[in-house]
C-alpha cells in the first residue's frame, strides 16, 4: 500500500472526535512524502489541520476541538502535559481580578513556545515550568499550589489563604501540607499555618 493509502487506513479507524499528529504516521514513510499526503487530505477536506501537526476528520457537522483540547494535543504528541496557568488559577480562585490576557499553559521543560490554533486563529503559548510547580497537575491542590506561587509572598496573607483553601477537603489539605516540601519556603510556612488552622 502506498503512503498515502496507509495513512488513509490509519485515518479510517479514529473516531470522528479524536485529535491526531503528524507524528503518529511517521512511521508510514518520508515525512516529505508523509506532509504532501496530509496537505492533499487537508485541501480535499478529508481532514480538518487544527494546528501545525494537528488534524481532526473532517464531517458535516463536527465540533471543531476547543482550544485546551487542541492545546492538550500539541503537548501530547511530545509526551508531555498541560497545566492551567499560575496566574489562571488565582482568577479562578478569586485571588485576582483577572486572568492573563493571552492563553499561556505551564509545560514542564526548558524552552518556552508558542503554536497556531489554524481553525481559531488563535495563538496558543507554553511557559517552560519547574517539575516543583507542577505538583498536582489541575488538581485542586495543584491549581491552589501555582495561584499563590504566581503571586508571590507579597500578596499573600491569611485572608488569601483562606480564600484560596476553602473548598479543599481534609485530604487535600494534607496534600497541600505534604506540598511544602517542594515549594518555596515562604510558602511552606503559609501551607503549614493553613493545616494547622484546619485542626484546631
Amino acid at each position: 500500500m502506498s503512503i498515502a493509502g496507509n495513512i488513509r487506513a490509519y485515518i479510517a479507524k479514529l473516531p470522528f472526535d479524536q485529535i491526531f499528529s503528524t507524528r503518529e504516521v511517521l512511521h508510514y514513510g518520508k515525512r516529505s512524502a508523509i506532509d504532501q499526503a496530509l496537505y492533499r487530505m487537508v485541501e480535499n477536506c478529508t481532514i480538518i489541520r487544527l494546528a501545525w501537526g494537528l488534524f481532526t476528520k473532517n464531517k458535516n457537522g463536527i465540533a471543531i476541538p476547543s482550544i485546551d483540547e487542541i492545546a492538550a494535543a500539541k503537548s501530547k504528541a511530545f509526551c508531555k502535559s498541560n497545566t492551567m496557568h499560575g496566574q489562571d488559577a488565582a482568577f479562578e480562585l478569586k485571588l485576582v481580578d483577572s486572568g492573563n490576557e493571552r492563553t499561556i499553559y505551564n509545560l514542564p521543560g526548558s524552552s518556552s513556545s508558542s503554536f497556531m490554533c489554524v481553525v481559531q486563529q488563535h495563538r496558543v503559548y507554553t511557559k517552560a515550568t519547574s517539575a516543583r510547580r507542577l505538583v498536582d497537575g489541575d488538581k485542586r491542590v495543584g491549581k491552589v499550589i501555582r495561584a499563590l506561587w504566581e503571586m508571590g509572598p507579597d500578596r499573600i496573607n491569611p485572608s488569601v489563604m483562606e480564600l484560596a483553601t476553602m473548598n479543599l477537603n481534609r485530604v487535600e489539605m494534607r496534600n497541600l501540607w505534604r506540598a511544602a516540601l517542594r515549594v518555596p519556603q515562604w510558602l511552606g510556612r503559609h501551607t503549614n499555618h493553613a493545616l494547622r488552622k484546619l485542626q484546631e
